[in-house]
């Protein structure tokens, strides 16, 4: 097996989830992080991965105002994060002497720290970077310092307080690079000439290839990077139930990330607009590691009572470094809307509540509805994408797939067998079926189309979104028929 190591520091689930993928492809993944990190993660590696995947804890200097329960970006106190920074950069030494006990023959890493690369060459060993923000900002943020270059995505162009923010973002980002000493480069090793991006070519087709085409290094897309499933229903069971009690497509989540508090003024309107919305909502309240804030304190005087049951809020719209652009990205593919702020940034609460509505409830929001239920058919509807699927999901070649029409019907034939395109990409589903999934189909005589979406995710061990139809008679647009070995 191939050692590898991911050096993990902001984005810590989508670098978990693609260890998992690399695991699953015969390599030995060394999980590089601090303790606060790693301990939030070990119930996610299960005993599917024990073997493969190991976890290396990286210490870094516990600072004055950075005790070692605030080395993580997790809740961490925005005034924080660049003494985080520093206290990384001061235990560089600590990672080369990881790199040079572990000799890893790759090292995947986020854009923080910015000494991983570095590092990585002059113990001669390649780094590729991660990018979780997707393609479409990094095209976009490449134009910011050449605006006599015309950038060729008219759909994607930010206005006002969003223009002004981002300029100053780049700035302030160009400032701290150049402020930086850097860690000699090892010129002998040379570096990778691609990067990873947690996209998926469906989404951001044009970007990647634009960004691969302008840039000095290929664009990879590593595709979607879904959370396993952890063993903490209970915890999520009120949740679990509350769902249980509502219809479908009747709830809107509502959630800014893990390093965004909102201000109390972006609180109360938002807090306005799901009430006039009056549609069913999930609303995740986040405050600051040590603040001691009761989530009733923070709400508008009277807003739990007056929206009842039709609203959980729990503690634990684009507004956040890269998220602005996704809202653009989103937006333009047509599966949202986006919610107007005016020329200072502020939300309005009559805004929120019309993009809630639309989206959910009203006739006008009928395309975005339809888009998002059959999103999964666009990975594999024409024959180079059905290739790249079964190359992606490893699909043996004596198993013919072809996508399910409305001829089709869900009862499995003698020959073929209807398979639900999402159980592949969301739920960990395999072809041929691991032992467990064989047995409980023959143990209790089923038709795989009679199982609910959340038993693949069970018997699979991966986290679902669940995007099927329910019960219907027919495959329609979101199945597989396959048939072979």
């Amino acid at each position: 097996m191939t050692p590898k190591l991911v050096l993990a520091h902001d984005h810590i689930s989508p670098f978990l989830e693609l260890t998992k993928k690399l695991s699953e492809r015969n390599s030995h993944i060394y999980f590089c992080s601090t303790p606060i990190n790693l301990k939030s993660i070990k119930k996610r590696i299960t005993d599917k991965y024990s073997l493969s995947i190991e976890l290396v804890k990286i210490h870094i200097p516990s600072l004055p105002e950075l005790a070692p329960h605030y080395h993580t970006t997790n809740g961490l106190p925005i005034h924080l994060n660049s003494t985080l920074q520093e206290a990384f950069e001061m235990a560089s030494a600590n990672f080369a002497n990881i790199l040079k006990v572990l000799s890893p023959d790759l090292v995947i890493h986020d854009f923080k720290p910015a000494l991983a690369q570095p590092i990585a060459s002059s113990c001669n060993i390649p780094a590729v970077h991660l990018m979780t923000s997707g393609a479409m900002p990094v095209c976009f943020s490449r134009h910011i310092f050449h605006p006599e270059v015309e950038f060729p995505f008219p759909a994607i162009q930010l206005h006002e307080f969003h223009e002004k923010l981002f300029h100053q973002m780049m700035e302030t980002a160009a400032k701290t690079s150049k402020e930086k000493q850097v860690i000699p480069v090892n010129n002998d090793q040379p570096p990778c000439n691609f990067m990873l991006f947690y996209t998926f070519r469906e989404l951001e087709g044009k970007y990647i290839d634009y960004l691969s085409a302008i840039g000095e290094k290929r664009a990879v897309p590593v595709g979607p990077l879904v959370q396993g499933i952890v063993d903490d229903q209970n915890d999520n069971s009120e949740i679990i139930q509350w769902l249980d009690n509502n219809g479908e497509y009747s709830t809107v989540f509502v959630s800014f990330g893990s390093e965004y508090f909102m201000s109390k003024e972006e609180i109360e309107e938002i807090a306005h607009g799901l009430e006039l919305s009056n549609v069913n909502f999930i609303w995740v309240v986040r405050f600051p590691m040590g603040e001691k804030i009761e989530v009733e304190e923070a709400l508008p005087k009277g807003f739990i009572d007056r929206v009842g049951e039709r609203g959980l809020v729990v503690e634990a719209m684009p507004m956040h470094l890269e998220h602005l652009f996704n809202a653009k990205l989103v937006e333009e593919v047509g599966v949202t809307v986006e919610v107007n702020r005016d020329i200072n940034g502020r939300l309005n609460k009559e805004e929120i509540a019309q993009a809630i509505r639309k989206v959910v409830v009203e006739k006008s929001g009928e395309d975005i509805r339809a888009f998002n239920f059959h999103f999964h058919r666009s990975r594999v509807d024409t024959p180079t994408k059905l290739d790249h699927f079964r190359h992606e999901f490893d699909i043996p070649v004596d198993v013919h797939l072809r996508l399910a029409g409305e001829e089709d019907s869900i009862t499995p034939t003698a020959d073929s067998i209807p398979l639900p395109v999402v159980a592949f990409i969301e739920c960990g589903l395999r072809l041929p079926f691991n032992i467990l999934f064989h047995e409980i189909i023959h143990y209790y005589k089923l038709n795989p189309m009679q199982l609910a979406i959340n038993s693949y995710r069970v018997i699979n061990e991966y986290k679902i979104v669940v995007d099927l139809p329910d019960s219907n008679k027919r495959a329609g647009d979101d199945y597989f028929i396959t048939s072979g070995n």
